[in-house]
């Protein structure tokens, strides 16, 4: 058993549950305080919202490639890149944390921006075949869309990366680690969409159409569907356009100036957390603690 007074922070916290639990009463209310009791419940609340945003995006999102795509085929595979990338963002993360401290928010960061950028590449992949191998053979039609959709998603992933490597300059505590972490599940998304996507359209072919949903119509290339008419009415009055939409966009981002920064304590937990109860009635009753721990 580890001696507790000369533990690292690393054994703390692996011990704390385990004397936690022994920690009881039959007659009182035994309430924790402190870092370590604050540190569990970041890492339960962070494991709690991560379950639940998988819970609810991947669902909704199924739902709207649906919409888009009118094939459950077609609709499957971004989903299928998008969990491939998390999976390796997860792994990435995991080694990552051998080398140095990895925030409890690096998996966070890795599950939204892993399936929201994989996602979003592998349908600008999965679009253009399906736009091409309607009139080309499949390896003319792979190739042009390569040469298209591909080039612009690894140009987008290189910029997305370059921007999250960016802060590794923020001297706060994790956040060096969380761009870390979500360059690794950026470049994992890319390099799926520039390979396994790609195989499983050769694979495919034309049947990347299969399994079609009657009540969902997607619209094809007739230039008169929804996007297509939209985008001339934008083209033909751009002043009126781009003038109300940039107000509604200022509108919209003036909460930023009132913005105040700073590192989170107890009050970001939810009000049930056992360590802000703790942290709350210790500030109550004994708020000289505060300044002489």
């Amino acid at each position: 058993m580890v001696e507790l007074e000369d533990a690292g922070e690393a054994e703390l916290r692996e011990a704390y549950p385990g004397l936690r639990e022994q920690v009881t009463s039959d007659s009182l209310e035994v309430l924790t305080a402190g870092a370590l009791p604050l540190n569990q419940d970041f890492d339960e609340t962070a494991e709690g919202d991560l379950f639940r945003a998988e819970v609810v995006s991947l669902p909704l999102a199924l739902m709207l490639l649906i919409f888009v795509f009118g094939s459950l085929v077609a609709a499957g595979m971004p989903l299928g890149v998008g969990a491939l990338a998390v999976f390796g963002g997860f792994v990435g993360t995991l080694l990552l944390a051998r080398l140095m401290d990895v925030s409890i928010y690096a998996t966070n960061i890795v599950t939204m921006i892993g399936l929201g950028v994989a996602i979003d590449y592998s349908l600008f992949v999965v679009s253009r075949f399906r736009e091409e191998v309607s009139s080309r053979p499949v390896p003319e039609a792979l190739s042009r869309t390569m040469a298209t959709a591909g080039r612009a998603i690894t140009f987008s992933g290189l910029t997305v990366a370059i921007g999250l490597l960016g802060l590794l300059f923020f001297d706060l505590y994790g956040i060096d680690s969380m761009g870390v972490a979500g360059t690794i599940v950026v470049a994992l998304s890319v390099f799926y969409g520039l390979t396994f996507l790609p195989a499983l359209l050769a694979v495919l072919g034309p049947r990347v159409n299969a399994l079609r949903l009657p009540f969902v119509r997607p619209e094809g290339r007739t230039g008169h569907g929804l996007w297509p008419r939209l985008a001339r009415a934008v083209m033909a009055r751009p002043w009126r356009v781009l003038l109300p939409v940039t107000a509604l966009l200022i509108l919209l981002g003036s909460p930023v100036l009132h913005l105040k920064l700073s590192l989170g304590d107890h009050t970001v937990l939810p009000e049930r957390s056992e360590s802000r109860r703790g942290a709350e009635l210790l500030k109550e009753q004994f708020p000289a603690a505060a300044r002489a721990p």
